[in-house]
């Protein structure tokens, strides 16, 4: 009997579809949650083979106690994947919130999102992205982008620029593409490497 079978069979009928009636309304449950996805994001960046029961031990919770929380490790992948671009997001609000010049802006969000290229981190949550992102259905990396393409579209407007929904999906494209080619190397890219880029995507744009 599979990890999944096993905790499954411990279940209540009701539990069987992976829901868990008491998120969002648990606080328990919902600090049980974040801990697994949490760790998940370490294992899963340590290791591509990572199973459900590394994940658990890292945890220091039960097989029962994931499956409350997600069907499979797929699902938990994809949980880690939004709460680390959540973070970012929220990051990058912080960052470019009262920022007059939107080309400035522009450079900051490039800045914020390519810090795992500049400082290539082996147990980081990004490497965990790239190493286990083909497990992610296309409408969750669509979901992703769009998410990621969000703080964009203020200064973009700001440009004056026809369709700042395309040219923030263009940026975020390009950009994702450098951070994955640059998880997979040791050395990071340079603070004026990173600097080049975002002048690169302004010029473009047609800001000096």
């Amino acid at each position: 009997m599979s990890e999944r079978d096993t905790a499954r069979a411990g279940r209540k009928p009701d539990e069987i579809d992976g829901t868990d009636e008491s998120d969002g309304t648990d606080n328990g449950s919902a600090d049980e949650r974040h801990q697994i996805i949490a760790a998940g994001a370490i294992v899963l960046a340590r290791s591509a083979e990572a199973r459900v029961v590394d994940i658990v031990r890292a945890a220091g919770v039960s097989n029962n106690a994931f499956y409350r929380h997600f069907t499979s490790k797929d699902e938990l992948v994809v949980a880690v994947v939004r709460s680390s671009v959540g973070t970012m997001v929220d990051d990058l609000r912080t960052l470019m919130a009262g920022v007059e010049d939107p080309g400035e802006s522009i450079r900051i969000w490039v800045h914020r999102v390519l810090r795992a290229a500049r400082r290539p981190d082996p147990d980081g949550p990004a490497t965990g992205i790239v190493r286990h992102g083909r497990r992610l259905e296309w409408h969750h990396v669509r979901e992703c982008r769009d998410v990621l393409a969000e703080p964009l579209l203020a200064p973009l407007r700001a440009l004056g620029r026809r369709l700042p929904e395309h040219d923030a999906a263009l940026i975020v494209a390009g950009v994702i593409g450098v951070l994955i080619d640059q998880l997979h190397v040791e050395t990071g890219l340079s603070d004026a490497e990173v600097d080049d880029m975002a002048t690169f995507y302004l010029r473009a744009l047609g800001t000096p």
